[in-house]
């Protein structure tokens, strides 16, 4: 009997989305908060319990699921529109996945240790955190060397002749956390570093799931807003309502490394990534267009999968 009521207390959270109209945006309604934070596209893990109150009148048995992420945010899409995947190069929102039976499947994740052999203590960054940067940030930029990254301009990003793959950079670290301390969601300043910021009005939020949340909205720029063929960052397309800008750095060709802080903040939890060279020049292209890997320096080797160039630090 037990296993029937949490039957029924699933289908009624399922349920929701039969009495209430999901916009063709798919974004969040409040009303939907059951049924979002089982269906959103980006939880990939679920805790759920149950327990039996006794009561002088009667039992009450009561459910609880914790998820992974958050399908709750405001002005958030619970899923984005297109084909069921068939390979598991259709799995594009988080590195390694796998296909089954038309879901991506990602890798199960293991906890963070709380390591720090990288860099150090810099304000609770770990080993963990950093790679969780680190690896999303060089999956977007090889989802756009092989053509995979999708612009809502031009349906698929072109290809690029020669992505560098990024390394994690101590130094840029140590400033990015010494930014962040600030809890101040602006930008530095006097210094000649490209730099993300991402905050969310959380305190006290995981460090390694806000890494991936910041990266992913900074490359999600692209499928929301695009920029085209051409490839060239101009000051209009910069200033547009949409922004692109951090796309862009992310993605920039000349951008090597890579350094990133967060802070815990009072009402917050605030992220700082911190680039160098710095990216987001007008004029110039974001990057080199071409067949992945044809324009890897001397100095520099090619990893096919990846469509990436990798240099010496």
């Amino acid at each position: 009997i037990v296993k029937k009521h949490i039957k029924e207390a699933l289908d009624k959270w399922w349920g929701k989305v039969k009495t209430v109209y999901v916009r063709q945006d798919n974004k969040y309604d409040p009303s939907l908060f059951e049924f979002s934070n089982m269906a959103h596209y980006k939880n990939t893990e679920i805790g759920c319990a149950h327990v039996i109150c006794p009561d002088p009148s009667f039992s009450k048995l009561q459910v609880l699921c914790v998820y992974k992420r958050l399908g709750y945010m405001g002005d958030s899409i619970m899923w984005r529109n297109g084909k069921y995947c068939r390979t598991a190069k259709d799995c594009t929102i988080f590195p390694k996945s796998t296909c089954e039976d038309g879901l991506c499947v990602r890798p199960k994740e293991q906890p963070d240790s709380g390591a720090s052999r990288i860099c150090g203590s810099n304000g609770g960054m770990t080993d963990a955190v950093r790679n969780a940067f680190l690896d999303l940030h060089n999956f977007y930029r090889s989802l756009v060397a092989t053509g995979r990254a999708v612009d809502k301009i031009d349906k698929r990003a072109p290809k690029a002749a020669a992505m560098p793959k990024l390394q994690y950079d101590c130094a840029l670290e140590q400033s990015a956390s010494q930014h962040a301390s600030w809890c101040q969601f602006s930008h530095s300043q006097g210094n000649s570093v490209g730099e993300n910021l991402y905050i969310v009005y959380t305190p006290d939020f995981d460090k390694r799931v806000i890494a991936e949340m910041g990266t992913e909205s900074w490359f999600e720029e692209l499928e929301d807003y695009g920029v085209g063929k051409a490839n060239i960052l101009t000051q209009e397309m910069f200033h547009r309502p949409g922004q692109i800008g951090h796309y862009t750095q992310l993605v920039w060709q000349t951008t090597k490394f890579v350094g990133c802080g967060i802070k815990d903040c009072s009402s917050s939890t605030l992220v700082v990534c911190q680039y160098r060279n710095a990216g987001n020049r007008f004029g110039n292209k974001i990057y080199e267009t071409g067949k992945p890997c044809s324009k890897c320096s001397a100095s520099e080797q090619c990893t096919p999968t990846e469509g990436l160039c990798i240099g010496n630090a």
